[in-house]
């Protein structure tokens, strides 16, 4: 497997950032970010590298893997707040402006990437795709945390609204320029119900809001013995990926695929047995209130909507973000 580490120099962090890439040009990007407070090698150190290798060595996928900032943002509790959220949106402008024009010239394409993450790279996954689906194919995230008041309590500005998928999911209507977009992309969002899985209401508001815009993301709740962890996040991914990519590949009008083996992730998934995933017999049940539901992009669509984030205005006098979990 070819692997290659570069640094560029963020003008938007005033820092130098580092990232991974693993696989060949022209294989579809994937642009992957770590778990809370971690470095572009981690994927590598827990072996999510390891579960994804097949997909990179037969040049299915080229895998890019970055730094985070989360330290100075997310987690960093004694810090100001406004400062705090300054920096995640800056972390969110290099990722979108810096790294994905690297990803760009390092794949030799113009492909869309697709953003993976667990834990709070699934937030950032999950930000990168909603935000900008014009840019991002869409996004695998598991585990994500959708709400800033885990880290920010009840404080609230325009810039971090921004970056709470919950909040500006609230103030989309269905006529948005991204609904369609959102409908033409890949969007999955899973989380388990087991230990220190802290974000499932999260992801209860996340399916809400896209099932009341009409949007048919994958919102998909895995069994009571699913825990947030990396046993769990090698299985889903190894599971999920294949399919994205197929569908991908495939370029099938929106709606066209069915959504798939109603027994669990398990049924009729040899994608995921040779990507490392468990064996049938092993993997947890899914519990989906809606039914899955899976997109691929529509063919000759015009993707462009705008040069810069559409996502909705803030409403003025919105009550703290705790409201959108309690209905």
């Amino acid at each position: 497997m070819r692997r290659e580490q570069f640094t560029t120099h963020s003008t938007y962090l005033g820092r130098d950032m580092h990232a991974i890439a693993y696989g060949e040009a022209g294989a579809y990007p994937i642009v992957a970010v770590p778990t809370q407070d971690a470095m572009a090698d981690e994927w590598e150190g827990f072996g999510m590298v390891d579960v994804l290798a097949p997909l990179i060595d037969e040049g299915r996928i080229q895998l890019f893997c970055v730094d985070t900032v989360d330290h100075d943002s997310w987690t960093d509790g004694s810090g100001d707040d406004e400062r705090r959220a300054a920096t995640q949106e800056a972390y969110y402008d290099y990722l979108v402006e810096e790294l994905l024009a690297e990803v760009h010239e390092r794949n030799a394409s113009k492909l869309r990437p697709l953003a993976v993450g667990c834990d709070l790279g699934a937030t950032q996954a999950a930000l990168l795709a909603l935000r900008r689906p014009d840019l991002f194919q869409g996004c695998i995230a598991l585990s994500g945390i959708y709400h800033t008041s885990r880290f920010f309590g009840d404080w609230m500005n325009d810039t971090l609204y921004d970056n709470d998928a919950c909040a500006f999911l609230s103030n989309m209507e269905p006529t948005h320029p991204y609904v369609r977009l959102y409908n033409e992309r890949q969007l999955v969002f899973c989380v388990g119900q087991g230990a220190w899985e802290d974000s499932i209401d999260d992801l209860r508001v996340i399916s809400e809001e896209l099932d009341r815009l009409g949007v048919g993301a994958w919102c998909d709740f895995w069994g009571f013995d699913v825990s947030h962890d990396w046993p769990w996040w090698k299985r889903q991914i190894a599971y999920f990926l294949p399919i994205v990519l197929d569908q991908i590949a495939d370029g099938a009008e929106p709606g066209e695929k069915d959504a798939g083996p109603a027994g669990g992730a398990g049924a009729g998934a040899p994608e995921a047995e040779a990507a490392g995933g468990a064996r049938e017999s092993e993997r947890p049940r899914l519990v989906t209130e809606k039914g899955a539901r899976r997109f691929a992009p529509a063919k000759g669509s015009d993707d462009m909507v705008g040069a810069c984030s559409m996502v909705p205005e803030r409403r003025k006098g919105a009550a703290p973000l705790n409201w959108l979990a309690e209905g």
